[in-house]
């Protein structure tokens, strides 16, 4: 499907129009840096909140948990359009924000969960409306274009955040990034172009149960999970072990928050370039593969700071290609339902996200970061044989 009787050059290459992409490709900046950004600092957030860093990481995984209301908001997208659930995302946004720059103790749980609630409504309505444009030829590149927002969140706004954090203090980031969320919601209200086709018409879906009773669909969203428990105990581990091992203050760990972005936005091409042409599900078990290979060079360069950075370098570009690769797999699972489909796999990656720093946190304080890479490959590796024997 396109946006126009006759695509433009842009278009024919993406999937989608400049004028569909670059609003996107910018909004989703906005919402993916707000999300990465309490990882690679958790140690500077942690402690202008008042709290220790396993306490901090524990809210942050506690905020992934409101994937638990992703089914439902799949269903609004299907029924009230994604534009609609887009935007009320992005006002949960700028709430959590607010709430996290003025709230202190425990009570930060209750804005981060608005913050996770704004990824968990935003996320799968972009990729739905994007599934939706894209002609099936170009969806995985369509997909892939927008993104590439959260590598360039990583090169463009985690060297920013770590500057504003080290020079006006943690809470700083809550601010600008608030600032930004507006802007978002702004462009979603007023410049997003509406897509051809209404899904507002209720009952236009298949029935829910009808839809997470295909063996498929499970299995992609267990997939998911397992992938993101993988990463988001990855990210909330290495900047922590960077700043205990060696110090690192946090204008350096954004710098190198940098240097895995510009790996992110390789893989990001990469994946783009391949996913259509060589398999979608073929690139996305690659990509577990190859991350639990890099897993390997970090564990055993672990030792010196120069190596074990480019390390983490390669396995911040090897995730990035595996997500990017897996979610363009979603759509393939269930696609007269995109909408209900990407909130199940929503549901998943905040299974995931909760606990993976609720799990890594605990088994890096208590037996070190060996056990646990043990953890994060294992996890990769069931994911891998889930996805080659399960899904289309």
């Amino acid at each position: 499907m396109s946006t126009s009787s006759a695509p433009s050059r842009w278009q024919r290459i993406a999937g989608l129009s400049f004028a569909v992409a670059a609003p996107l490709f910018i909004v989703r900046l906005i919402v993916d840096a707000s999300i990465r950004m309490v990882f690679p600092f958790l140690p500077q957030l942690a402690t202008a909140a008042g709290l220790t860093v396993t306490a901090f990481g524990q809210i942050v995984a506690f905020r992934a948990w409101n994937g638990i209301a992703a089914p439902w908001l799949g269903r609004a997208v299907d029924r009230f359009g994604q534009r609609a659930v887009m935007l009320a995302g992005l006002l949960c946004l700028v709430a959590g924000l607010a709430g996290l720059f003025t709230l202190s103790g425990v009570w930060v749980a209750l804005p981060m969960l608005l913050v996770g609630l704004a990824s968990t409504a935003f996320i799968p309505a972009q990729q739905a409306f994007v599934t939706e444009l894209a002609p099936l030829e170009r969806r995985g590149r369509a997909l892939a274009i927008v993104d590439a927002a959260f590598a360039t969140s990583g090169l463009v706004l985690m060297p920013l955040l770590g500057v504003v954090i080290d020079q006006f203090g943690a809470r700083a980031s809550y601010a600008l990034m608030g600032g930004l969320a507006v802007v978002g919601a702004l462009i979603v209200a007023f410049l997003l172009p509406a897509p051809p086709r209404a899904h507002a018409v209720r009952g236009s879906a298949p029935p829910f149960a009808a839809v997470i009773r295909q063996t498929t669909v499970q299995a992609m969203t267990f997939v998911l999970a397992l992938l993101f428990t993988a990463y988001a105990g990855f990210n909330a581990v290495w900047g922590v072990w960077l700043n205990q091992r060696f110090g690192v203050e946090a204008t350096r760990v954004g710098e190198i928050a940098r240097d895995i972005a510009i790996a992110e936005v390789i893989a990001v091409i990469v994946a783009g370039l391949l996913v259509d042409r060589l398999g979608r599900r073929r690139c996305a078990i690659a990509g577990l593969v190859l991350v639990v290979v890099a897993l390997g060079g970090w564990a055993l360069r672990q030792d010196a700071l120069p190596t074990a950075t480019l390390a983490l370098i390669a396995i911040g570009g090897l995730f990035e290609f595996t997500l990017v690769s897996a979610f363009t797999v979603v759509g393939d699972q269930a696609p007269d339902a995109l909408g209900t489909m990407f909130s199940l796999a929503s549901l998943g990656a905040s299974a995931g996200l909760a606990l993976g720093p609720a799990l890594a946190l605990p088994l890096f304080e208590a037996s070190g970061l060996p056990a646990v890479l043990g953890l994060v490959a294992g996890t990769l590796l069931l994911a891998a044989g889930l996805a080659r024997w399960k899904l289309r």
